[in-house]
C-alpha cells in the first residue's frame, strides 16, 4: 500500500486532487476495524473542484474498457456489499472500476454510495503515462469519504 489509512470514516484523495496525474499506479490501504467488514465509498461532497472526474469525457461513469487514461479500481462494489447490481442497471453483479465524472453505477451521472466487502480494503488508481494521456488537463482525479459498515 502506498497510503494506509486507519479509522471507520476518513477521505482518501488521488495524489495531486485537483489536477490529475498521468502514470500513476498505487494501492491506498484501509485498516479494517473491529467489528467492521465492509466500506461504504461515495464522492465527496461540497469537495472544490469536482470530487471525481477520472476523464474529461464521458460524463457519466463507464466501466474501465470504455475509460482507457484512467480509473479507480475497489473490489466488488454495490449498493450494500452482499447483493448484486441489478440487470438493468448494470452487465455484472458487481463493479471494481469506476471511471468518468461520477463515482457510481456504469451510464449513470448520478454519484451514489456504494460498498465493497471485500478485505484487505484497498482503492487503486490508475492512469496512463502522462505523455499519451491528454486528458488530465481537465481532469481532476477523486476526492472519496469512506465509511466502515459493521458486520
Amino acid at each position: 500500500c502506498t497510503q494506509y489509512f486507519t479509522g471507520t470514516s476518513g477521505t482518501v484523495q488521488t495524489y495531486n486532487f485537483g489536477q490529475l496525474l498521468g502514470g500513476m499506479y498505487y494501492n491506498n490501504c484501509i485498516r479494517t476495524e473491529r467489528g467492521y467488514c465492509g466500506v461504504q465509498w461515495k464522492q465527496s461532497t461540497g469537495t472544490t473542484p469536482d470530487a471525481f472526474q477520472m476523464t474529461a469525457s464521458p460524463v457519466v461513469n463507464a466501466e474501465v474498457d470504455t475509460c482507457p487514461h484512467g480509473f479507480i479500481y475497489i473490489p466488488n462494489l454495490s449498493p450494500d456489499g452482499i447483493q448484486p447490481l441489478a440487470v438493468p442497471d448494470s452487465n455484472f453483479e458487481f463493479i471494481s472500476t469506476v471511471c468518468g465524472g461520477a463515482f457510481g453505477i456504469d451510464g449513470k451521472a448520478v454519484p451514489l454510495a456504494l460498498v465493497t466487502r471485500d478485505q484487505p480494503f484497498v482503492v487503486g488508481v490508475y492512469t496512463t503515462p502522462a505523455a499519451t494521456q491528454a486528458t488530465t488537463a481537465t481532469s481532476t482525479g477523486a476526492s472519496l469519504d469512506y465509511t466502515q459498515v459493521a458486520c
